[in-house]
């Protein structure tokens, strides 16, 4: 017989040699029938308490106030294979009211830092959002000159937004759908190209956003969804008369791999924004791995993911980390980027394989360290020669 008792270690498994000889029938007894609750409808040792309780009437009163109970409650990494960051989160009695503030780097723009903080409103539907960000930038375009141009600057943003968050669960199934919308004040200090300084700039900025996803829940033990279904779309253009733009557009489709915790992952993704446009909108799009981010007016990819894992290591160190697992994931990337203005395609394939150690950081956070082999099966216009690359990631909570 296998059961889980508690001990000064915490929970533990443990097991009984279960010896059919020496077994005894029972039948069940009905709790009324019980000796312990016996004693109470007796009356005994002390009798019975209900006519000594004290009596208080209590008021309704209606809420107010924002912050009531605001409370820092958890920390942790944002998952994102291009930009990956740490956040605090705050929240209130209610639950209504969110603020998240942190950090990360943009690896699709040489590594550059951002910082941004965000307040959540949702006492009333739809959900009202104002978002600050500050980032460093680095971004390629064609010059009036038609000479692809690197400009470094630094971007402020303040974005005010609405959002409609609709759900549903349906047996293992959880379905949801977010229409988003949005007003961006952008303000560009610091610029320069060529080597040449370009005065600050200011302009406004709107997007819109549509999510759908219906996923099937998770076991534990799963490495990902065994089913399901997302899709996310988000277009965003200047009010300036540049008619900056860009859209993204991606796909992914969770499928049951060989074994019970084994997991299958196809994505694809579509974004377009011309080099065309002297003002590049933050890019944080999920290009082939290995690859150095790729200069483009529009690119399509495509990925094919089998998950599986290794082995559970179950232990810790000092309460700093503990090792919950160690998985593998086994990838197959492929891309088409084009610059119109150079009749150029280029062509991205790459796979390899990924070494996730998934743990939690001082018995809160949970987090997973990654280390990833690529083999290159086109050249890398930017990194020309290399065949294979190696990598270290992390990722969110697994």
């Amino acid at each position: 017989v296998l059961f889980t008792e508690f001990t000064e270690m915490g929970y533990v498994v443990s097991k009984q040699a279960f010896d059919q000889k020496n077994a005894k029938k029972t039948s069940l007894t009905e709790p009324v029938d019980m000796p312990i609750y016996q004693t109470v409808a007796n009356e005994t040792e002390g009798g019975s308490i209900l006519g000594k309780t004290a009596s208080t009437e209590y008021r309704p009163e209606n809420y107010r106030g924002i912050f009531n109970g605001l409370k820092l409650h958890s920390w942790g990494f944002s998952p994102s294979l291009s930009a990956p960051s740490l956040q605090l989160e705050m929240a209130n009695i209610l639950n209504d009211l969110t603020i998240s503030a942190g950090g990360g780097i943009n690896q699709n723009e040489d590594n550059a830092n951002f910082y941004k903080a965000s307040v959540n409103y949702g006492r009333w539907l739809p959900i009202i959002s104002l978002n600050a960000e500050r980032s460093e930038r680095e971004t390629d375009f064609f010059s009036a000159a038609d000479t692809l141009t690197t400009q470094n600057f630094n971007e402020n943003v303040v974005r005010g937004s609405v959002a409609v968050p609709l759900s549903w669960l349906h047996g293992n199934f959880a379905t949801s759908l977010r229409m988003s919308g949005g007003l961006s004040y952008r303000n560009l200090t610091g610029t320069k190209a060529e080597g040449k300084a370009i005065p600050d700039r200011n302009f406004t900025a709107y997007d819109l956003g549509l999510s759908l996803s219906s996923i099937r829940r998770r076991a534990r033990q799963n490495v990902g969804p065994r089913a399901g279904l997302s899709a996310n779309i988000n277009y965003t253009q200047s009010l300036n008369g540049a008619d900056n733009e860009r859209i993204v557009a991606t796909g992914t489709a969770y499928l049951p791999g060989l074994m019970p915790n084994h997991n299958i992952k196809i994505k694809a993704g579509y974004q377009k924004e011309l080099l065309s446009n002297p003002y590049q909108f933050t890019d944080r799009f999920e290009y082939t791995r290995g690859y150095e981010t790729p200069v483009n007016d529009d690119f399509s990819s495509f990925s094919l993911n089998y998950g599986l894992p290794l082995f559970y290591p179950d232990f810790g160190i000092a309460g700093i980390v503990y090792f919950k697992r160690v998985r593998a994931n086994l990838f197959y990337d492929a891309g088409v980027g084009n610059i119109k203005k150079l009749d150029q395609k280029t062509d991205y394939r790459s796979f390899g394989f990924e070494i996730i150690l998934d743990n939690q950081v001082f018995n809160l956070a949970l987090a997973s360290i990654g280390f990833r082999q690529s083999f290159l099966l086109e050249d890398d216009p930017l990194n020309p020669g290399v065949d294979s690359v190696f990598e270290l990631f992390v990722v969110g909570a697994f």
